[in-house]
């Protein structure tokens, strides 16, 4: 994943922020709680539209005081992982299904 992937919250993906955690259902009706302040961190970058991985580093970066290549790693799973369990996609796939975010 380079620092230039665009990713966007996929659109079937209904979230709302609670006391300062995410609760996500997908479309595949499973339920997700974000709760781990840097994950929350980067789940709310990408609800204000796509992100770059580039510019979620420098999320994790400003707000923690990481070093960058540590955020890059972090970045790069937690990405994977929302990609994993469809929360989120590349955003290019986002525009070409005329989808947005919920």
């Amino acid at each position: 994943m380079s620092q230039e992937s665009t990713w966007s919250l996929k659109p079937t993906a209904a979230h709302r922020l609670v006391g300062g955690e995410y609760f996500v259902v997908t479309g595949d009706r499973a339920f997700h709680h974000i709760h781990v302040p840097s994950a929350v961190t980067l789940f709310r970058e990408l609800t204000a539209g796509p992100c770059t991985s580039g510019a979620l580093v420098s999320a994790l970066v400003h707000e923690f005081d990481v070093a960058e290549d540590v955020a890059a790693q972090d970045v790069q799973v937690f990405v994977a992982t929302l990609v994993d369990r469809q929360l989120a996609v590349p955003a290019g796939e986002v525009e070409r299904r005329g989808g947005g975010p919920t």
